[in-house]
């Protein structure tokens, strides 16, 4: 749907925000600032686990929302944004990795590992295990694995933004999981445990 159209009744917060954007309705830049305030942090860390460079990182979010803004009407106002814009930074962070061609070891954010649970050395040591098991990971599996558990993404909205069926988008989830807990049994020789 167009962001021009009246139907603002039905746009999500994300959308009325960029709809304003369109129709010049926002000449003080308080609706962007809104969307880069509220977004730009969580597009930092999917890039970041994804190019381990906090410069790269820094570049694919600013062109992300750079991108959103030149073409808005790229966005359908009455999905969920967060979700359609973190596949757009993991899009641009993926095909900066195939242009560089060499992967890096990513790193995690320490969401992964509950630290307030447990000793704060099993704690540490648990999320060397995590960085590790996610550095084996295809990268795509990474992202999903970042998107859903990390950033707290539901997949019906992942599904929206990726343009796929729920179920399909649950069944990835499931299966970079599964990669995820082979990897990780692989590796260690032993089960994920609950708190990773």
């Amino acid at each position: 749907m167009p962001l021009e159209s009246d139907q603002s009744g039905d746009y999500t917060r994300e959308g009325l925000l960029l709809s304003a954007y369109v129709k010049g309705e926002d000449p003080d830049g308080r609706a962007l600032e809104a969307l880069v305030g509220e977004y730009q942090e969580p597009a930092f860390w999917l890039a970041y686990q994804l190019l381990s460079d906090d410069d790269l990182a820094r570049d694919i979010v600013q062109d992300a929302f750079v991108k959103l803004f030149r073409k808005p009407e790229n966005y359908d106002p009455q999905r969920p944004f967060k979700a359609w814009f973190l596949r757009v930074v993991r899009n641009l962070s993926i095909d900066r990795l195939r242009r560089q061609r060499c992967l890096t070891l990513p790193e995690v954010v320490d969401g992964f590992v509950d630290e307030a649970k447990s000793d704060p050395l099993e704690a540490g040591e648990r999320v060397q295990r995590v960085r590790h098991v996610l550095a084996l990971l295809p990268e795509k599996y990474r992202a999903l694995l970042i998107m859903r558990d990390v950033e707290g993404c539901e997949p019906q909205d992942m599904a929206e933004a990726e343009g796929i069926e729920p179920g399909a988008m649950r069944f990835r989830i499931h299966y970079a999981r599964k990669a995820f807990r082979k990897l990780w049994r692989d590796t260690f020789g032993e089960e994920v445990p609950d708190e990773a």
